[in-house]
């Protein structure tokens, strides 16, 4: 991820889940941003980020991300991978007009 750009992130869950929603964590330090996904279509979905969102991060240091997956009363989650983020030579928000 490079900061203070709006990357995405595909992501794919085993055939036979069920779920109401999944719920993608992104934490570094104090730093959580979560995604709420409903929409999953051949067990692939796509998670969005903003400028905003990824200049949240720190430099060089480990982002752990993390999906939960809720279906009524049970909770399911994967392992915890490791993302990192690099930095950007325009090291502010690019407006788009």
């Amino acid at each position: 991820m490079i900061k203070w750009t709006t990357p995405t992130l595909k992501c794919t869950i085993p055939e036979g889940i069920e779920f109401d929603y999944i719920l993608l964590t992104l934490m570094q330090d104090d730093v959580v941003v979560e995604k709420t996904i409903t929409d999953v279509i051949d067990n692939t979905f796509e998670v969005f980020f903003t400028q905003e969102e990824t200049s949240l991060f720190k430099l060089f240091k480990k982002i752990e991300a993390q999906l939960n997956i809720i279906n009524g009363e049970v909770r399911m989650a994967t392992n915890i991978v490791e993302l990192g983020i690099t930095k950007n030579l325009h090291d502010s928000l690019i407006e788009v007009e």
